[in-house]
């Protein structure tokens, strides 16, 4: 271990198979994970967990969340959101957000609601509380050629992310930024 850094497990023991997980235990599974003490501490090379889920039923979970992110706010600290979020558009978790729509066997027209259900994440949280990182990496991770059509229609149907907002998501969908 390199000294003043540190390396956690974040899936926790019995989290193998989420087939039959709900929409109540999944939330916290994404946000009460355990996170180091000193947030620019974190070693982001977590061990990666084969999980056995329903990529349908982790994609419509996704699609709730992002329409109905308010609660979160009241429920988990910011450090908790920013760890989560982080964990939603990664590639470490097989539940992520980034797997379950690049690499998943979810229909393809869940795949794309859960894109432009992010709109309203938009809309609803991260307008109101802007996150440190992870909102401004959102389409660093997300993107990939799969999804370049998907965001750019997203883009252009939600008129109320700022200029900034969709120039960057765009430029990150095309990989500009990187």
């Amino acid at each position: 271990m390199t000294k003043g850094r540190y390396t956690f497990s974040v899936e926790q023991p019995g989290l193998n198979d989420l087939t039959n997980i709900s929409f109540d235990e999944f939330v916290p599974l994404i946000f009460e994970r355990a996170m180091p003490p000193e947030a620019e501490k974190v070693d982001l090379s977590f061990h990666y967990v084969e999980v056995e889920l329903d990529a349908k039923k982790i994609c419509a979970y996704y699609v709730r969340l992002f329409r109905e992110p308010e609660f979160l706010l009241s429920r988990f600290t910011k450090q908790q959101l920013e760890g989560g979020f982080w964990a939603i558009m990664g590639h470490t978790h097989e539940w992520s957000a980034g797997n379950i729509i690049e690499y998943s066997d979810a229909p393809l027209s869940s795949r794309r609601e859960c894109i432009e259900s992010m709109a309203t994440l938009f809309e609803r949280l991260f307008a109101n509380e802007p996150l440190e990182t992870s909102v401004h990496m959102w389409w660093d991770s997300l993107c990939h050629p799969q999804t370049m059509e998907l965001i750019e229609r997203f883009i252009d149907d939600h008129r109320s992310l700022t200029h900034e907002q969709k120039a960057y998501a765009l430029a990150a969908a095309k990989f500009d930024v990187m």
